[in-house]
């Protein structure tokens, strides 16, 4: 494309158009010449409010500059002259200086603006809008001889349909005559037709008088004017070029004179020495500073007491829940604080990267980042300090209490001097709603309500009120009976047997709402040692009820029965309404103690047993539940399985039996819990 435009040429036909960039144009005039106005005002009112405000600021530096420099209360009187020695001061004083010279040169700049630019651009503005108004009404005039003529050839063309219409109309007239009209017929047809060829060729006359009208608009008179446009648009660009250009010299002037101030404002500004500043606040603030003491237990002044930490059982049990509670929450918490720890490091050398140079990003938002980081990281670490007294005062408190163990090699139980901090087997309790009433685990009253009252543990099921879960022994799977905190450590009983019932008493001492159908769990360290008595326990044969009422499980607790099928009772109702029972299915769970009826057995006479000898089969069990052994003197178990138990089996010790596994070369504890008696098993 040539360097030459045309706007005749490049954009045909667009006359509309090119008038409403030229009135944009001349809308940008105005705007120009209204922002060079409102600039002249702005730097006449900045002249004035700038003097006000260098005033106004040097009698606000005489007031608050001595409390900046050297603080509100300084430890020592001081002068003026101290206050000036600051770099600060000086700075900001020369600072001063230079809005007072700044507020001059902006009023002398305001009134080149108005006289050179500003009046200029509204004469402009002025005759270049009243051209453009010209030169629309020439196209509109145009327009309009075009349109006149584009009008003619219409005309014409419907005059020529009429008389063709009519030729047609004789046509069909000349043909239906009868013989004594076809003459006039075909004469008035001729006549007709005749008047066709005069309109056709007035028609086709026009058609060339408007062809070359439209020829003679869009080839010449159109570019033309569209071209007139053009040197309009481009003058009218160059004019306000040119007063803007003038405006820009204006304003170097000013800011060369502005640029003087600042370049004394920067050296006074570029000598501020922070240290110097900071030594000289120093200087007049040191003051002597102790820590405060620490504190210390205060009793109640109607109640002797001493600061030593309760550990009695039922605080003792509280303490180790907060034990194990706080050490799990500082193991959370360590690799969270090294995190962050990284954190600080890493955005500590940002800071100092951007502060060296500026271009590499913004220091604000890092230096804010790193603030941030350096606040969560002592927030973290005020918890764990938190944690850290918490757990030394009360692994303190706990230290050199008196627990015990028990011997392989016999009943006698060898006390030994550690930290009793309980079984360090927590419950995970969940939040739970209880629409059925259940008894609480530690206080045993009825947990009731949807609104969340309580908690259930999610492995053994046991549960507890809200304001009882720290007071429950962390003795999560530890079988009743064999719970150390509950037989106080094991300590106060002799033998294994006077320290827990047998298996049959555990369990109906066992909350309905806490048993569940998944296995109890072991606990390694509650093995028995083989009593020195060799009674074995009574056992009962289990009772049959039938079931009165389908009954669909609502909860993990319960269980589905169908009317009519016959279900083993497991443990009896115990005053809560509810039953627990092995279904027709094998699973355990909670049933309406009316939805069912007892069966009473009736016992059968059998002939007495022969004499036991040793060559009588052994008696065997059936495991419950899976089992992976804790230990090289226990079995494992499979569901399901049965084992053999050895013939003083079942006197291995409190909730223990002593079998032989399934390949009959092992011999060991079975967890009395997992396995049963059952008469199927033989």
């Amino acid at each position: 494309m040539s360097d030459n435009l045309s706007f005749g040429k490049e954009l045909p036909d667009q006359v509309p158009g090119i008038n409403a960039t030229l009135t944009h144009q001349i809308t940008l005039l105005v705007d120009v010449r209204e922002l060079i106005k409102e600039r002249v005002a702005l730097e006449k009112e900045y002249a004035l409010r700038l003097g006000a405000i260098a005033k106004k600021a040097e009698e606000k530096r005489a007031r608050h500059m001595p409390p900046v420099v050297l603080g509100d209360e300084c430890s020592k009187a001081w002068t003026e002259t101290d206050v000036r020695s600051s770099t600060l001061d000086k700075a900001y004083t020369a600072l001063l200086s230079s809005y007072e010279n700044t507020a001059s040169d902006h009023d002398s700049f305001a009134s080149a603006l108005s006289a050179d630019v500003a009046d200029p651009l509204k004469v402009l503005e002025r005759f270049k809008d009243e051209s453009r108004r010209k030169q629309m009404a020439f196209f509109a005039k145009l327009v309009a001889e075009r349109d006149r003529i584009y009008g003619e050839r219409l005309k014409a063309k419907q005059k020529y349909d009429e008389e063709c219409e009519a030729v047609e109309t004789f046509r069909q007239k000349q043909e239906r005559a009868d013989d004594k009209h076809a003459d006039r017929a075909a004469k008035q047809y001729d006549q007709q037709k005749v008047e066709m060829q005069n309109r056709k060729n007035a028609y086709l006359i026009q058609i060339a008088v408007s062809n070359r009208t439209k020829d003679r608009f869009y080839d010449h008179e159109l570019p033309l004017l569209e071209d007139q446009f053009q040197s309009h648009h481009a003058d009218t660009m160059r004019r306000l070029t040119k007063l803007l250009l003038h405006s820009q010299a204006l304003q170097e002037g000013h800011l060369e004179s502005i640029r003087r101030s600042v370049a004394n404002t920067q050296t006074a500004l570029n000598a501020v020495d922070p240290l110097r500043d900071q030594k000289l606040y120093a200087e007049f603030n040191r003051r002597p500073f102790s820590k405060p003491e620490d504190w210390s237990f205060e009793p109640y002044d109607r109640y002797y007491d001493t600061p030593a930490v309760a550990v009695e059982p039922e605080p003792k049990t509280l303490l180790q829940n907060k034990l194990q509670r706080s050490r799990g929450k500082l193991a959370e918490l360590i690799p969270q604080i090294e995190d962050k720890t990284r954190d600080v490091a890493r955005l500590t050398r940002i800071v100092e990267s951007y502060a060296a140079n500026p271009s590499l990003g913004n220091y604000d938002e890092v230096w804010e980042n790193l603030l941030e980081a350096s606040h969560q990281l002592t927030d973290l670490e005020l918890v764990r300090a938190g944690y850290e007294a918490e757990i030394k005062v009360v692994t303190d408190a706990l230290a050199g209490t008196p627990t015990t163990t028990l011997s392989r090699a016999g009943t006698n139980i060898s006390p030994i001097l550690v930290g009793d901090e309980g079984a360090q087997k927590p419950h995970e309790f969940k939040s739970t709603s209880f629409s059925i009433p259940a008894p609480c685990g530690y206080c045993k009253t009825n947990i009731w309500g949807l609104s969340k009252p309580g908690k259930t543990c999610k492995n053994c099921g046991i549960s507890v009120h809200t304001r009882c879960e720290l007071k429950m022994p962390a003795e999560c799977g530890i079988a009743p009976g064999l719970s150390a905190t509950k037989n106080n450590s094991l300590a106060r009983a002799s033998s294994i047997n006077s320290m827990a019932p047998s298996i049959a008493s555990a369990q109906s001492a066992t909350s309905p709402t806490a048993a569940s159908s998944s296995p109890p769990r072991a606990n390694p360290l509650s093995r028995p040692i083989p009593p020195a008595s060799k009674a074995t326990p009574a056992t009962s044969s289990p009772t049959q009820a039938k079931v009165l009422y389908d009954y669909e499980a609502t909860s993990n607790f319960e269980v589905s029965i169908t009317e009519g099928s016959t279900i083993r009772v497991i443990e009896p109702d115990d005053g809560s309404g509810w039953v627990k029972v092995l279904n027709d299915q094998g699973t355990e769970g909670l049933v309406p103690a009316t939805y069912i009826e007892v069966l009473t057995r009736t016992p059968t006479k059998r002939r007495a047993p022969p004499p036991p000898n040793r060559n009588t089969a052994a008696k065997l069990v059936k495991a419950l539940y899976s089992y992976e052994a804790q230990g090289d003197d226990e079995l494992s178990l499979r569901e399901g399985a049965t084992y053999e138990l050895t013939p003083n089996g079942e006197n291995a010790g409190d909730g223990w039996w002593e079998g032989v596994d399934s390949s009959g070369k092992k011999v060991g504890l079975v967890y009395r819990l997992f396995a049963s008696t059952s008469a199927d098993a033989a």
